[in-house]
């Protein structure tokens, strides 16, 4: 039996999306390990620029918690947010967002 919590994660990305689209975030990855109640999110941006800038945003753990939270994630604890760009998973990873996230 899967756990639901995944599918409301799934349900959620398309608002965390559109929440930091204007940073150029067009993509969400999670790494969790269910039945574990804790989540890292990883908000992906095309461009380096684009990341650096997001990633010194102060309260983005707390901005992302609020979201999940607002899509009826419940029983998830955001350990933890990254920002990755497209062209770093690009350049170091070979285009593998799995091995960029892991």
């Amino acid at each position: 039996m899967s756990d639901l919590r995944w599918n409301r994660l799934e349900a959620a990305r398309a608002n965390l999306i559109a929440a930091f689209a204007a940073e150029g975030v067009d993509r969400v990855e999670y790494v969790a390990s269910p039945p574990d109640a804790w989540v890292w999110v990883w908000l992906g941006t095309g461009t380096d620029l684009q990341r650096d800038a997001l990633s010194v945003v102060v309260d983005l753990r707390a901005q992302v918690g609020r979201l999940l939270a607002d899509a009826s994630v419940e029983g998830i604890e955001v350990a933890g947010v990254r920002v990755q760009s497209a062209e770093t998973v690009n350049r170091d990873y070979g285009g593998s967002w799995f091995n960029a996230v892991r």
